[in-house]
C-alpha cells in the first residue's frame, strides 16, 4: 500500500488522522459529522486503512481535525498514488517555483533533517552571512 512509513505500517495518512483526533477532544462520531459522514466508522476505517480518505472530503475533515488541510490533502494523495506518479502529481502543485527555488528548498530541508524546517531568526541571519 502507498503512503506507509515501512512495509507493514499503517500509512502516514492514518497516523496523522489519529494524532489529530486525539489532540481535537473529538469523539469519532462528531469527526465523521463535520467531514460530512453520517457515522464514526469512516473515520475509523481511515485511521485503520481500512478507506482511503476521498480528495473531495479533505477540506470537511481538515477543519472537523483542526489541521492543516494542506498537510492532509499531501497525505492523501501520498495514500492515493505510487510514489513516481506523486512526484509528477506534486510538481503541479508548485509550478509557478522556480527550478532554482525547488533546488534551494531541498538543500534546506537535506541541511537541517527536516521537512519544513522552521525559519528561526538564528537561521534567517546565518543566511544572510551566506549571501552578504
Amino acid at each position: 500500500m502507498f503512503g506507509r512509513a515501512e512495509p507493514g505500517s499503517r500509512s502516514n495518512l492514518a497516523v496523522f488522522i489519529e494524532k489529530h483526533a486525539k489532540l481535537s477532544n473529538l469523539d469519532y462520531t462528531d469527526l465523521g459529522i463535520m467531514a460530512g459522514y453520517s457515522n464514526a466508522n469512516m473515520i475509523h476505517a481511515f485511521i485503520e486503512d481500512q478507506a482511503k480518505l476521498p480528495l473531495d472530503r479533505v477540506p470537511a475533515l481538515a477543519y472537523a481535525l483542526g489541521c492543516d488541510g494542506s498537510q492532509l490533502l499531501g497525505l492523501c494523495l501520498e495514500r492515493h498514488f505510487k510514489p513516481e506518479m506523486l512526484s509528477r502529481v506534486r510538481l503541479l502543485f508548485v509550478k509557478d517555483i522556480t527550478a532554482n527555488e525547488r533546488a534551494w528548498l531541498a538543500a534546506l530541508q537535506e541541511a537541517s533533517g527536516e521537512p519544513d524546517p522552521e525559519v528561526t531568526e538564528e537561521r534567517s541571519a546565518r543566511l544572510k552571512k551566506i549571501f552578504t
